[in-house]
């Protein structure tokens, strides 16, 4: 029950309020204050076993609220003096606004626990988001979540509800079956004991006349809280063994590794809040079904008066003592820490500490929050502590505060984390956006320090949903808020308004760390649903340690690298994420100047990026990746080394222009990819685009990209020929084509007939070359004035037809301006298949049909290589479609071959010489060509041979 009050006994005259004034801005350290243990005994507990209860709940509800009782007049001075604090302090940490962003750089330095040095930096990607307990008997629901190793407890007002971590409900069960009692109780707890392996659920209970009230406690017998449990009812109106008329009113729920810890707020029957008390219970006892023998602490004083809402630690790792926290729930600007020594034997308290925190403050009786669709308003309660986790030395804790961000007033977070062993607050800081209301949080934290809080939000344009954030050990912010689940509707039940008609929720939500992983937690948190009704949701969120490497020669080269857009990683440490898959991660290999290289590191020369976590597809320097959540998850920036390399080319004329794309190449405007960059041949491994960035003087090429298992793989280096090249030789301009690539020295292509592309390069030192031909150009000195052979016709179209040697191939030229221009026939390729020369051309046309250009065609014949002696081929061509196409050969195989051991085709020119017959189709052809051996039984001399084609 969520008593919106603090009703001071002791009256403030001006003196002491002075020197509670002087007080308030001090650090109070070990304080002599000392409170007296008061000794009392609770009978023995009952057995109650639920392991026959179904998974849902078969519970008829009758909708009734939680009464908000009335408060007392609120302390005038109190409240003056609060209000004069609050103007004069100011926030001290920076604003933590949803959508913050920071930056930060790691040290090489280990992190607390010996752990990986930590951030994280990404928006959260739930691992867990299922439905928990919906709408039941009472309003508000008060939901609370603890884990354990396989299962789920959530609790609110009436039940609990008992899932496994799928989100498959085991067990519902009635607060009342559970701790077989028949009064209806209130403000469940609940918490999962990692020491001892047990769960642990109180809630308060009390008559309608006051004369009972008592603490609620069950205990699973084991850890597995589907079986049996022990149920004990431990009067709360007893200060010890004193009886008082003070009944119990919200209860806090605490445990180390020797004790359980309640708390709760006491009240008179006329509503009066007296003072604050603290109960300690033996687990062993507890455990055990014994008779229980506990102590209590009661009218607990801070600066302000008497303590409200004092809240125990729940405590992880090693332990000595137990803290406890308090804040002052109207506001103020420091909050107190109490501890608690010897807690089974001889428990002594002592204040240790009054911490100056930046200023807080909540409005009386309640903040109102706004919600979408009403005018109503959300009683968003007070500035009281939430939860209290005590870790490796340190408390965190969440609470509500009031603040202007720039558009009005609404209600924020501060979450702070205190030194006990310097009294000290290592973080104080502030959540929430500008017309947003940000309510009911809690604080989770797991074994590296890293925080999470769980909380409502809503807005005059939005529902009240349930959201969570974090922030990593080492973060300077919280993240972006992540829904786990977002309101669906408006929630105005009539049962939900409180005696001033505003809104009941909460009053709190619930977060716990997963015993079975050491940065796993889980939360739940209210929601209002599309029927005018609450629902609960359960989700859980996991910090992954994952190690970012900049690998050179396989191992660390240093540097950093860039996570995210905002967080800076030396090679070799590790930074925290969530489960998620939209990550970026960038190389800085030496601190950002050269991203993509290292110099002279580790003895190797020179080392650039190739590619992340050895995929071949992963070569830009920016990459995408998962985090998965596995152990061990590493993300490595694979550096390797360069090799030398030449793109050549050979040609009739000079000054030819090549292309090379290098998928590694950064661009002067940063951008990489697959981009041909164009230079004048030869383009070597240290002439641009071969340098591995715009800005580099050295560079070179990978081994062995492009070729997987047989295939051709992306990315690879390709080389191009760029069309519509001409050269000016004597005054005339001379078109240029790309007849083949050709290599040397360890290099496979792709298609060696392509104007572009790729090229592995299989060792250093290599060589591609494009072989160029120039029309109208030829390296061959005969070519042109060999007067034994045909070398040019015009067929009846009007077109010139030529044929010539160049760079040991034949050639087809063609014009149809009369010579004026002239281009490459064949598609811009040689006529012979390997070396060709001495060529020879006629054409012919059908007398009976001259104006038919389809029967317009040209035959050449050439000598071409076949292996040590040579062969004489043709081709014909005819027009077809405005075009001289190549056709089929007429009759398979050349028109001749040598006899084996004839001519060597080196020394002997053949020279021969075709002619044709213009008449119809087929035509008759002769062709005579020159012998000068005696292989075959031939003598030297000149042949023909004739026939039809």
């Amino acid at each position: 029950m969520f008593t919106f009050c603090k009703l001071v006994k002791k009256s403030f005259n001006a003196a002491l309020l002075a020197f509670i004034i002087s007080l308030a801005f001090s650090i109070f350290t070990q304080a002599q204050s000392k409170y007296k243990p008061l000794k009392g005994i609770t009978h023995a507990g009952t057995v109650v076993n639920i392991s026959s209860l179904p998974p849902a709940s078969n519970f008829t509800y009758a909708k009734k609220q939680i009464p908000i009782l009335h408060e007392p007049q609120y302390s005038k001075s109190v409240k003056q003096y609060q209000k004069q604090q609050a103007n004069s302090s100011t926030l001290k940490a920076s604003r933590e606004e949803d959508k913050s962003t920071s930056q930060l750089f790691l040290p090489k330095a280990k992190a607390p626990l010996g752990k990986s040095a930590a951030r994280s930096i990404q928006t959260a990607t739930l691992n867990t988001n299922f439905q928990g307990i919906a709408s039941t008997t009472e309003e508000p629901p008060d939901p609370i979540i603890a884990v354990g190793s396989n299962y789920i407890v959530e609790a609110v007002n009436s039940e609990i509800a008992i899932f496994n971590k799928s989100g498959v409900r085991q067990k519902t069960v009635q607060l009342t079956t559970l701790f077989n009692i028949s009064t209806t109780p209130f403000d469940p707890r609940v918490i999962y004991d990692q020491y001892a392996q047990r769960w642990v659920v109180t809630a308060l209970e009390k008559t309608s006349d006051f004369t009972q009230s008592n603490y609620e406690i069950a205990v699973s017998q084991t850890s597995d809280p589907t079986g049996s449990w022990y149920a004990f009812s431990s009067n709360a109106m007893l200060d010890g063994s004193t009886q008082t008329s003070y009944w119990a009113d919200y209860d806090n729920l605490g445990y180390d590794n020797s004790a359980i810890y309640i708390t709760s707020n006491q009240f008179t029957s006329t509503d009066l809040f007296e003072y604050a008390k603290i109960r300690i219970f033996n687990k062993s006892q507890l455990y055990n079904n014994q008779t229980l023998t506990y102590t209590d602490f009661v009218d607990m004083t801070d600066n302000y008066g008497n303590v409200f809402a004092l809240v125990p630690a729940q405590n992880f790792g090693t332990t000595t003592s137990e803290y406890l926290l308090n804040t002052e729930e109207w506001g103020a600007s420091s909050i107190t820490v109490w501890r608690i020594d010897n807690q089974l034997n001889s428990p002594s308290l002592t204040q240790q500490a009054i911490i100056n925190v930046a200023s807080y403050s909540s409005n009386y009786p309640a903040n109102l929050v706004k919600e979408e669709g009403t005018s109503l308003y959300i009683n968003g309660g007070d500035s009281r502590a939430q939860q209290v986790i005590f870790n490796n030395g340190f408390l965190y804790t969440s609470f509500n505060t009031l603040y202007n961000w720039g558009s009005g007033t609404v209600e924020a977070i501060r979450s702070e984390k205190v030194d006990v062993n310097s009294n000290s607050s290592v973080i104080d800081a502030l959540y929430g956006a500008d017309g947003y209301y940000y309510f009911y949080p809690q604080i989770g934290i797991d074994n590296y320090g890293d925080i999470a809080l769980v909380f409502n939000r809503s807005s005059s344009n939005e529902y009240p949903g349930v959201y969570m954030a974090y922030r990593s050990a080492n973060d300077a912010s919280a993240s972006s808020s992540e829904a786990l689940q977002a309101g669906a509707g408006t929630f105005t039940n009539s049962n939900a308004l409180d005696k001033n008609g505003n809104i009941r929720w909460g009053d709190y939500s619930g977060i716990g760390l997963d015993p079975s992983s050491d940065n796993q937690l889980w939360f739940c948190g209210e929601w209002a649903t599309n029927s005018n009704d609450w629902s609960t949701q359960i989700g859980s969120f996991k910090f992954v340690p994952v190690e970012f490497v900049n690998s050179v020669g396989g191992s660390s080269g240093g540097g950093s690298l860039k996570i995210n857009s905002n967080a800076t990683v030396n090679s070799g440490l590790s930074l925290r994420l969530g489960m998620s898959s939209n990550n970026t991660e960038l190389t800085l290999a030496q601190g950002g100047t050269n991203q993509d290289r290292f110099v002279n590191t580790n003895n190797i020369p020179l080392a650039k990026h190739n590619n992340w976590n050895s995929v071949s597809s992963s070569y830009l320097l920016n990459n995408n990746f998962s985090v998965n959540g596995t152990p061990g998850e590493t993300e490595t920036a694979n550096f390797i080394s360069l090799n030398s390399a030449t793109i050549n080319a050979v040609s009739d004329a000079g000054n030819i222009q090549l292309q090379f794309n290098d998928p590694w190449y950064i661009n002067s405007n940063g951008s990489q990819g697959n981009n041909y960059a164009q230079a004048t041949a030869p383009i070597t491994q240290t002439s641009a685009p071969m340098t591995g960035a715009y800005n580099q003087s050295s560079g070179g090429v990978f081994l062995n990209q492009g070729v997987v298992n047989g295939q051709w793989t992306f990315p690879y280096y390709s080389v191009g020929f760029p069309s519509g090249q001409s050269i000016s030789v004597g005054g005339t301009s001379h078109q240029l084509y790309l007849y083949n690539w050709s290599t040397s020295g360890g290099v496979n292509i792709e298609n060696s007939t392509a104007a572009q592309t790729g090229v592995e390069f299989t060792s250093g030192g290599a060589t591609v070359t494009a072989n160029v031909k120039g029309v109208h150009l030829s390296s061959d000195p005969s070519a042109f004035s060999n007067n034994s052979q045909r070398k040019l016709v015009r067929t009846k179209d009007g077109w010139l037809h030529q044929v010539y040697t160049s760079l040991g191939h034949v050639w087809l030229e063609e014009s149809t301006d009369n010579g004026t221009t002239w281009f490459l026939g064949n598609n811009g390729q040689p006529l012979d298949s390997g070396s060709g020369k001495c060529p020879s051309i006629d054409w012919h046309y059908n007398t009976a049909d001259p104006t038919n250009t389809n029967y317009y065609a040209v035959v050449v014949a050439f000598e071409q290589q076949s292996g040590s002696t040579y062969t004489i081929e043709y081709d014909v061509f005819t027009n077809s479609g405005g075009a001289y196409v190549k056709q089929s050969k007429a009759f398979p195989g050349p028109l001749y071959t040598e006899p084996s051991g004839g001519d060597q085709y080196a020394a002997t020119n053949a020279n021969p010489n075709i002619a044709w017959a213009g008449n119809n189709d087929p035509s008759p052809f002769v062709l005579s060509f020159e012998r000068k051996s005696t292989a075959g039984g031939m003598q030297p001399g000149i042949y023909w041979i004739y026939g039809y084609m």
